[in-house]
């Protein structure tokens, strides 16, 4: 009886947790890095100032001691990122773009010169992913209306019930052969 009661018990708070794992889902990513200077060392206390080329909203950070700075809950989008610092030239990174989910890493590295001085970087997309160990890609409308369903109905043709109790109860379509 205990038992029974405390498998009911701890049943009943997975399930009431269920949502909160759905909320930790999120589409906004991150932008962060290192700003440098020629020789490798960080620059503290740089201005790093994000843009959404699209929106054209800006976002402006300092890097911290070691020359971090990092910008969390950033929209999907292509974003301009322009790092100064006194002493040193601008440098601008072009078209970083971030997608969903993602944690973009965008080093920056400055140059030493005159104040009205500007490096334009270009930047190509990352082959690999060293900030989280998640695989992910993006979907564009069109490959999303080419899904195999769509009108989106999951009830049609009645493959739901077929899936729900072939997953949850291990019951499957017997096969018929016919001669």
């Amino acid at each position: 009886m205990r038992r029974s009661l405390a498998r009911m018990f701890l049943s009943s708070f997975l399930l009431l947790l269920m949502p909160l794992v759905v909320l930790a889902q999120t589409e906004r990513g991150s932008i962060s890095g290192v700003v440098t200077d020629s020789t490798g060392a960080v620059v503290p206390g740089a201005t790093v100032t994000i843009t959404n080329l699209a929106t054209k909203s800006s976002q402006t950070l300092t890097t911290n001691d070691q020359g971090l700075y990092e910008a969390p809950f950033m929209l999907p989008a292509t974003y301009k990122i322009t790092a100064a610092a006194p002493g040193f030239s601008t440098s601008v990174v072009n078209e970083a773009v971030l997608n969903v989910g993602q944690r973009a890493r965008v080093d920056v590295a400055l140059t030493p010169g005159d104040v009205s001085a500007q490096i334009d970087v270009v930047e190509n997309g990352a082959l690999l992913q060293t900030e989280t160990a998640s695989i992910g890609t993006v979907v564009n409308s069109r490959q999303l209306t080419e899904l195999p369903s769509a009108d989106r109905n999951i009830l049609q043709n009645g493959e739901w019930c077929q899936l729900f109790f072939g997953l949850f109860f291990g019951l499957l379509p017997s096969a018929r052969v016919t001669a």
